[in-house]
Order: C-alpha cells, then structure tokens, then sequence
C-alpha cells in the first residue's frame, strides 16, 4: 500500500490543479462577459436604432443551439438577416444564402462579429464560455456536420462565444476545416492564462478589423452621396484589386501533345491578377488562352496580422475562359481576360477567402 501513495499524490495534485484550472476558467468567463458588456454598451444603444430604422422588426435574434452534451439552449445576437431567414433556410448554412436575406447593416455586423454580443448574457447565464468551439443549430449538424470525423468532440466542452476556427477562417469555410482547428485547440493542455491570450489577441484583431470595415464603410456612403456611380464603379466595387497577385495557367491538352510531339512546347502560360471576385479573375498574359478548360495557380503576397514580413500563399482550381476585353491591345502583346473559377476544393475555397479575397478575420 506505501508503494501506491506517490502515485496516489500525484494523481490527487493532478485533479487538484485541473479543478483550479477549471474553476479560474468559470471566473474568466463572468468576469470577461461582464468588462466586455461595460465597454460595448454604447452598441447596445446604436445597434438597435440602426436595425430598427431598416425595416423596423425586432432588434435581437434568439434561436435554439447545441449546447455541452447536446443540450439545446437559446441564443441571442443582434439580427443581421430578414425576419423570415430562418424558416427559409432550415438545414441549409447561412453562407450560401445571405445575400438575398441580409439586412443593409448585416454584413458590417457579421464581418465585425458585432452581432455576436449579446451572447455575452449567456456566457453570464452559464450558457456558453468566452472562448470554444462555436454552437450549431440541429438541423445543420443532422445536414452538414453529424457524419464529419470528430465534430462531436466539441460537445464536450460548453461552446464560445469567440470560437477557435472563427479567429483563422472566414465565414465561407468548410465545417470539416473548421473541425480540425477546433479539436486541435480542445486536446491542448488546460491553462489558467490561455483563455486571456486568445481573448486579447480575438479583441485586437477585431478592433483593427472594425477599424478597418468602419473606414470602408464610410468611403463609400460619401462616394454613394457625392455622384451616382457608372456600371464599371459599380463592378469594381465588389472586387479586390491585387497588384501583387500572379497566374499560371497549365494547359493540359498542350501537355500531352508536347508529350508526343517535338512541335508543341509550351504548356504554362503566366501573367498578373488584376482584380478578382468570388467567381472571376480579371488576369493580363502575354500570350492567347485557349478557350478549352484549364489549371490554374494563383500566388500572392500575404501579411497577416502579428507578421510585419509579408509571406506568399497559392491556391488552385481549374477555370474557363469567360470574356476577352480589349482586343486592340493584343498588338502590344497584351491579352486581358476574365476566367471563371470552378471546382475549388474545400482547402483551396479556404484559401481563396482568406489569403485572396481578405474574408478572414485575421
């Protein structure tokens, strides 16, 4: 029996030290909810009165949510979508369909997960932590979620109101990206200050991006005032321009005739990103595109937050030839296309949103 008590000691300081641990986390999460609801009360005052001038419905959002152990609980947030958005949705993920169901104001909200704030009362309800995997509705996890390896681990835990794949993704990532974030982020070793890192460098990166979206916003209310804007403004206003973005196209049917044929050579032709959008490339090469499908890889230069040294990302996925524009410019050895993208697999749509099209939060 005195040979079992060293091991019975540290198995008792173990449980000891996780108990703190967990209990200092529940101190975290009221007394974080409660600073943050103190500072952002001045958005529970504008808020409202903005949702409310649009179209006059309710201000405030509740919906039942999976909780810890599946346990449904009902969540709030500032309403970012039409009154009847949920009844036409159903299982079907807000992503896909936002567009035509969004307030004015949503997307500003959403972008800036400022819609997400009155769920700090149920962070102060026991509901939800500060920091965690992020609630589901039933119908998506019965639709989306349910037969992806591991997803249920997140039940484990309360969920947050700040989640671990939320602060890395964009809105348009795929669940099964978003779980393997989260899990990594839940087998980490429990610690007292790690819930406080993650929740200043969350509110860090959200200030700059509300910052950021404000001044954007702003930009174009006083253009939308000043003068009414031509069909090009308005086509450039839903793209992003890349000066530093650049394109290899690889032509399979070339490649496999040079494979057979010393007449046929080049099979990569490269040029410069213009500008993009979900769909489109705007690209300028040195040479005619075939009208045939196409490989394509894209490289940019990538500076996220927290790294002054900028880094390069790429992503793949094949396109087709949509328009040529300026067609007076091939004598100068100029060729200006517009390609649509197709068959983005899930890794490279998360790349395209986060590293091209700046959709991610950090």
């Amino acid at each position: 029996m005195s040979e079992n008590t060293p091991q019975k000691q540290s198995l008792h300081s173990a449980d000891s030290d996780l108990h703190k641990t967990r209990r200092s986390v529940t101190w975290f999460n009221t007394v974080a909810a409660a600073l943050m609801l103190l500072i952002t009360l001045p958005c529970f005052i504008v808020i409202p009165w903005l949702i409310k001038r649009q179209d006059g419905g309710a201000v405030f959002y509740s919906g039942s949510r999976m909780g810890k152990n599946k346990r449904s609980f009902t969540i709030y947030k500032f309403r970012t979508l039409t009154s009847d958005a949920e009844a036409r949705l159903g299982a079907q993920l807000v992503s896909t369909s936002q567009q035509q169901l969004e307030l004015p104001i949503g997307k500003f909200l959403r972008d800036t997960r400022l819609d997400e704030l009155p769920q700090l009362f149920n962070v102060l309800k026991g509901d939800m932590n500060i920091i965690g995997p992020r609630p589901e509705r039933a119908a998506v996890y019965e639709a989306h979620c349910r037969q992806i390896s591991g997803y249920d681990k997140r039940f484990a835990v309360r969920p947050g109101l700040i989640g671990y794949s939320q602060l890395f993704t964009p809105h348009g990532a795929s669940k099964k990206t978003r779980t393997l974030i989260d899990n990594a982020f839940l087998q980490r070793t429990p610690h007292r200050f790690g819930e406080l890192v993650l929740l200043i460098y969350a509110l860090s990166v959200l200030a700059l991006r509300f910052a950021y979206k404000g001044w954007r916003t702003i930009k174009k209310k006083i253009r939308r005032n000043s003068r009414t804007k031509t069909f090009a403004e308005l086509r450039q206003a839903v793209r992003v321009r890349h000066p530093e973005t650049y394109i290899m196209i690889f032509d399979d049917i070339l490649a496999e005739q040079a494979a057979t044929d010393e007449h046929h050579h080049g099979s990569i032709i490269s040029g410069d990103v213009i500008n993009m959008g979900v769909k489109d490339i705007y690209i300028i090469v040195s040479e005619p595109l075939p009208e045939h499908r196409l490989r394509i890889e894209m490289l940019t230069r990538y500076r996220s937050f927290g790294h002054w040294k900028p880094r390069f990302k790429n992503m793949h996925c094949h396109a087709c030839l949509k328009i040529q524009r300026f067609p007076e410019l091939q004598a100068k050895g100029e060729y200006h296309y517009i390609l649509s993208m197709e068959d983005i697999t899930p890794l490279n749509h998360l790349k395209l949103h986060k590293y091209f099209l700046y959709n991610s939060i950090c």
